[in-house]
């Protein structure tokens, strides 16, 4: 509710993980959330966009074998 309140109408929320129980609980809490659209398609994660740099946190979560998760939603206006 807060990120919501937050973001301007049209904004966009990116959030990345490499804990897939944490990405589950990411689009699980902003899909509730009415004033959100997932720009993917419903309880689903987006492609990796190439212009997010890779931290050293993905580095090291792709040396251990997990799986990367790209969450975006909008704000509707």
């Amino acid at each position: 509710a807060i990120l919501a309140r937050k973001l301007k109408g049209g904004g966009i929320l990116h959030a990345a993980t490499d804990w897939a129980d944490y990405a589950v609980q990411i689009l699980a809490a902003l899909s509730a959330h009415a004033e959100l659209q997932n720009l993917a398609s419903p309880a689903d994660f987006i492609p990796r966009p190439s212009t997010r740099p890779v931290t050293k946190y993905e580095k090291r979560g792709l040396r251990l074998g997990h799986a990367i998760a790209d969450i975006q939603f909008s704000k509707l206006r």
